[in-house]
């Protein structure tokens, strides 16, 4: 069991709850001291499913099926989200959406084929049912990879009678063989009451994953059926085999009689069925509207396969590798299991509620490696994919979802529906004994969008009336809520809002629609007051990856930086910097003779960490420094000081790893010293004179000076501490 609640209490309370398989469970729970209906949650797994309870009592009720709970999968493409929409899988190879689904809470919305006998059907509240079962006659056991990689496939449902097609492996006493069978309701879809095989293939050898696979309805309303080579490739260009080939039947089981092979005239054969051969194992398909054409994912070797599905074609697998690169879309080298290809497109549930950019897009479920662990750069993802109008790639593949847990899930099933595209886990991700173990999920990605926004006069003198307007995405949005980050909040998508103290301030806008709260926060977004100016002097231009680093930093916070370089020849000099600038930033990268002792009068106040500035003919904060290696804290001495204000004493980690620069002991009379390194009271680590303060050498400086420890890369490294000290 996990919890996201915070102020935890013990002791904890002791928990039974029931599961959907009516199994009772005992957990303990820490007491939430949290009031009932917060945001805080408990969720906890049981027989493959996820429950869900709010914190806030002392013995939280898991009876609600969790729905959108952490899961294990990142979306890369911005507005999107992925979650759990239904539980408790074995095995989930396909998914076969309603054409037209009803809109009650228990109409039926789609099936799931279960490699091991079994289609369920799923409501639109999420409710699962066992539509068919017990539909392989063999031993379900086996290995994976290996022989337990076989069974129930393929799924379609046929638009005008709602009957629902399976393929499947079956054994008559020999090698297993392929069939297609229909299934009948008398319930809506529900459940089904007869089961009529219309295609049988005896004798065609197949097993473990060279089998008879994805099922689908082309525009012609013909039913199409894929089917491996059982692992002898001389079948795929046999035109007297089913193996290897996309078979066209009708919903009778009967050859369709314009089938490019097609000859009554000698009887039914094989041959009659065939539409496009020359296969090895095309897994999964998919029409698209664009062009009314069949795609199709196919498993090689070592090299996969996404191609087009052309009437009549030989698409020429011989048993190598080369082979698959003919007549490719594209090709996966090395492998990554494509097991499934999916359309977005208007003419499908309207287009799936995606956003118009992506409209007309394919997205494939790469599986990679067998029940494998964690993530792996041959699969458990989807990728998008672009095709140009004549179906040739245009673009991609372009990621989309990946999975990032620690466990076994990886996506096999991918199906547009209404309102998302649906997936599969196919495996139960953690707490397993095996890869046949129930637990498995459905998910979908939906398009929730993402919240953004633009203002106009965001910058200025005080009082300043900024104007605001929403710039999000987020389909049917309803409500806007805005921190405007100096105490006030305003609501509705273009609001105005007044600043009357200078300052720079963080905005949040917060938008609320369908699919939950989408925020967008801006720091620094708001600039009131007066424009300061920092000059920052590198050892190069363009700056090193440390100054830029601390340029645009500078920049977040509301400064206007220009970078310059450290000759004297290449920059304005001391006195022109003073007069245009508020403030001159010296970086640890300069050469320190080319800067030499030129700031010593000019009226500008100066930070600087490189050690060698420290001499008396420079900036005399101290006798001198150097950089010392391997430092990631410093020890605060002096926390009253303006500078360090509000920072903790003693030992203050400002960097993950990093070299320090630090002054030497003794400083001058006027110096103050904030921090030293950590267990050195004589070295330096932040240095701070006002002016007219008296250093060393009767130097006076004409206006602030500052040393701070960073190094060259420091600031890199350095935590959220160590980066604002520089802007203290």
């Amino acid at each position: 069991a996990g919890s996201l609640a915070t102020g935890l209490a013990l002791p904890a309370s002791e928990v039974t709850f029931t599961d959907h398989e009516g199994d009772t469970h005992t957990i303990y729970l820490p007491t939430v001291a949290a009031t009932p209906g917060s945001d805080a949650l408990y969720w906890v797994s049981a027989n493959g499913a996820t429950y869900v309870a709010t914190a806030g009592q002392n013995t939280p009720d898991f009876t609600t099926l969790a729905r959108g709970v952490p899961v294990p999968w990142i979306v890369h493409d911005p507005g999107y989200k992925v979650e759990i929409v239904a539980s408790g899988f074995q095995l989930p190879v396909n998914i076969a959406f309603v054409p037209s689904p009803g809109s009650a809470p228990g109409d039926v919305l789609y099936y799931v084929s279960e490699l091991y006998g079994r289609i369920q059907s799923v409501t639109n509240d999420g409710t699962v049912t066992e539509y068919a079962g017990g539909l392989i006659n063999f031993t379900r056991t086996g290995a994976f990879p290996g022989s337990g990689e076989q069974g129930v496939t393929g799924l379609a449902v046929e638009a005008a009678t709602g009957d629902v097609y399976a393929s499947m492996l079956y054994d008559a006493g020999g090698p297993h063989y392929p069939k297609v069978v229909r299934f009948t309701s008398p319930d809506g879809g529900l459940t089904a009451n007869s089961m009529t095989t219309i295609l049988d293939m005896p004798g065609e050898t197949q097993g473990q994953s060279h089998q008879i696979s994805n099922l689908s309805f082309g525009p012609d309303g013909k039913l199409y059926v894929h089917n491996g080579d059982g692992f002898d490739a001389s079948t795929a260009i046999n035109l007297a085999s089913f193996r290897g080939k996309v078979l066209r039947i009708e919903t009778d089981g009967s050859p369709v009689v314009t089938n490019p092979f097609y000859d009554a005239g000698d009887g039914i054969a094989a041959t009659d069925y065939v539409y496009s051969y020359g296969l090895r194992n095309p897994f999964g398909g998919a029409w698209r509207a664009a062009d009314g054409l069949h795609y199709i994912v196919e498993n090689g070797p070592s090299i996969d396969r996404f191609t087009q599905m052309v009437f009549g074609r030989n698409y020429l697998w011989t048993g190598s590798n080369s082979s698959m690169q003919n007549f490719a879309l594209y090709n996966w080298s090395p492998a990554t299991g494509p097991t499934n290809i999916a359309f977005v497109e208007p003419q499908t549930f309207a287009g799936s509620g995606f956003p118009a950019a992506v409209q007309g897009h394919s997205y494939v479920a790469e599986s990679g490696p067998t029940w494998a662990t964690g993530p792996q750069t041959r699969g458990k993802r989807i990728r998008r994919y672009v095709l140009d109008a004549s179906g040739n790639l245009a673009d991609g593949p372009l990621e989309f979802v990946e999975y990032v847990g620690t466990g076994k899930a990886t996506v096999i099933a991918l199906a547009a529906g209404p309102d998302g595209l649906y997936f599969s886990d196919f495996y139960k991700d953690l707490d397993f004994t095996g890869p046949t173990d129930p637990g498995s999920n459905i998910l979908r990605v939906r398009y929730v969008g993402f919240a953004d926004f633009t203002a106009t006069n965001a910058q200025g003198p005080g009082p300043l009336l900024v104007s605001f307007q929403d710039a999000s995405d987020v389909p049917g949005a309803t409500q806007w809520d805005w921190d405007f980050g100096d105490g006030a909040v305003g609501s509705g998508p273009n609001p105005t809002h007044t600043y009357t103290v200078d300052g720079t301030y963080d905005v949040r806008l917060t938008v609320t629609g369908p699919g939950g709260v989408q925020i967008a926060e801006k720091g620094n977004f708001v600039r009131v007051g007066e424009e300061q100016f920092v000059a920052l002097i590198g050892g190069s231009i363009p700056p090193t990856a440390s100054d830029a680093a601390i340029a645009s930093y500078l920049e977040s916070a509301g400064y206007i930086v220009d970078v310059f370089d450290d000759e004297s020849a290449n920059r304005p000099n001391a006195q022109a910097l003073a007069a245009s600038h508020d403030v001159v930033i010296v970086s640890s990268t300069v050469l320190s003779s080319n800067i030499a002792g030129e700031f010593r009068t000019a009226d500008v106040p100066l930070i600087f960490w490189e050690s060698a500035l420290l001499s008396a003919a420079r900036e005399p904060l101290s006798t001198g420094g150097t950089v010392i290696g391997g430092q990631t804290s410093i020890d605060l001495i002096d926390t009253t000081h303006p500078l360090t204000q509000g920072m903790p004493l003693g030992t203050v980690p400002i960097a993950q790893s990093s070299a320090m620069s630090i002054a030497f002991a003794p400083f001058g009379a006027g110096v103050d010293v904030l921090a030293t390194t950590v267990g050195s009271a004589n070295e330096g680590a932040i240095l701070f004179a006002e002016a007219g303060e008296p250093l060393l050498s009767g130097y006076v400086p004409v206006a602030r000076r500052v040393f701070l420890p960073y190094e060259d890369s420091t600031f890199l490294a350095a935590n959220a501490t160590g980066q604002d000290l520089i802007v203290r």
